[in-house]
């Protein structure tokens, strides 16, 4: 907390929280290998001199190779390992020139894995997916059922049987797969855990629960099966998987009515939306992006205005797209909540969606060079807070700075620049304070 203090001596640092925020999640597809089939694949990382390796981080050390199983169609591999703390990484044909980190990213980021006990860690590689993950890192849920002998399972209802393995390279919890290769016909499904029917999931997300059916309605229909870990509801559709990912922030909303989008594919034939939920209820199904309320965007075949690429050199060469002008003072409200963009082909197929960058249209809306925090006109304290993007600011009082001194709450009104502020009395000099900030994160 700091402290309210008329300014006779230089002031005080301002210090304000933030405990409420709202959070989106989207389910992520799964995509193409672009490299091909390697001819080995290493779990290589700081744990390998505990595992007979010469050392640790070895690509080419033969005693942390995983296996290729033909029939699940996935590297594995089961090594006893210390408690401890460690990092990893798969590496393919013994070399770092090609290797898979954290989120399945090539040269991506290592992957921790903490143990407070030894423990048999099973390691997997999904060259597809270029998901490398083990079973102290991710939940090992995969969709057995009446389908997977189509998918060359050696029969069905395998809980073990990996061509039906559901992953989150992004991690956010929601575990996906998606397949063309089931005849047309109905199915039954259920979700088990760790490749054994001892925890299992069907129906509701019930454990133990009734098979969930579902219909392939005709030949090459892409079936797309999402599994939430923390509802343990598996949802299955027909409308396939989703294009893009609401939990990436690829495209730059650069100025009030401006746009910057390198999508492919789309053109002025195509049609683009911005997409926006103020209690984040924006998602990414088959179909695109759903919930929440949307706005066209016009494509503008002149691209970014000169001075919009001045500000942003790295971004020129990208697809301009144009909110209507009688959507304009939407604007400000639309940037307090969870925001998207998506992008559909001339014939209405789903190509991409993503979240925005949204630094530029900030700067061009709400500009301010005024005083922040304190200030004072006689005796009578005046408090400011720049923040654009809040639903609600409120100014909590105190006392005194003990942690249990209960704060009188104060609500604080926008302006147009994205100050918030309140105007008190003389008795608020010597309080402590803090502000309390609502926004979407």
């Amino acid at each position: 907390m700091t402290c309210l203090d008329r300014p006779s001596s230089p002031s005080r640092v301002v210090r304000f929280l933030v405990p409420l925020a709202l959070v989106g999640s989207c389910a992520v597809p799964l995509l193409a290998s672009h490299t091909p089939p390697p001819s080995s694949v290493t779990i290589a990382g700081s744990l390998q001199s505990e595992l007979g390796c010469p050392g640790d981080w070895q690509p080419e050390c033969a005693a942390t190779h995983l296996g290729f199983d033909a029939v699940d169609v996935v590297w594995q591999g089961t090594f006893t390992l210390p408690a401890g703390s460690f990092e990893y990484k798969a590496p393919v044909n013994d070399s770092w020139s090609e290797n898979y980190g954290r989120y399945a990213q090539q040269d991506g980021p290592n992957i921790p894995l903490s143990l407070a006990a030894p423990a048999a860690v099973k390691f997997y590689y999904d060259h597809r997916t270029h998901w490398v993950t083990s079973n102290r890192n991710a939940v090992i849920a995969t969709v057995p059922g009446s389908f997977q002998s189509e998918l060359g399972c050696p029969g069905d209802w395998q809980p073990d049987c990996l061509r039906s393995w559901l992953e989150d390279p992004d991690g956010d919890g929601i575990y996906t797969f998606a397949t063309r290769a089931l005849p047309p016909g109905s199915y039954e499904a259920k979700v088990a855990i760790n490749e054994s029917w001892d925890e299992n999931y069907g129906q509701g997300g019930v454990q133990n629960g009734p098979n969930i059916p579902f219909t392939v309605p005709q030949p090459a229909t892409e079936m797309f099966f999402s599994y939430d870990a923390s509802t343990h509801v598996l949802t299955i559709s027909a409308e396939g998987a989703p294009h893009g990912n609401l939990a990436r922030a690829q495209a730059h909303w650069v100025s009030q009515d401006t746009i910057l989008w390198n999508v492919p594919g789309v053109g002025p034939a195509g049609t683009v939306g911005l997409h926006y939920s103020p209690t984040g209820e924006l998602a990414l199904n088959g179909t695109g992006v759903v919930g929440g309320a949307s706005i066209p965007l016009a494509f503008d075949p002149a691209g970014a205005s000169n001075e919009i690429k001045a500000r942003f050199p790295h971004l020129a060469g990208y697809p301009a797209f144009r909110i209507p002008a009688d959507q304009l003072p939407q604007v400000p409200s639309v940037l307090k909540g969870q925001i998207a963009v998506s992008a559909k082909d001339a014939g209405g197929h789903p190509v991409d969606a993503t979240a925005l960058q949204i630094p530029g249209v900030l700067d061009d809306l709400f500009t301010y060079d005024g005083p922040l925090g304190p200030s004072f006109d006689g005796s009578t304290p005046t408090l400011r807070l720049w923040a654009p993007t809040a639903q609600a600011v409120s100014l909590l009082l105190y006392d005194d700075g003990q942690p249990s001194t209960t704060a009188t709450e104060v609500t604080m009104t926008a302006g147009a620049t994205g100050v918030w502020s309140v105007t008190g009395n003389g008795s608020w000099s010597g309080k402590y304070y803090q502000f309390r900030v609502k926004v979407f994160v």
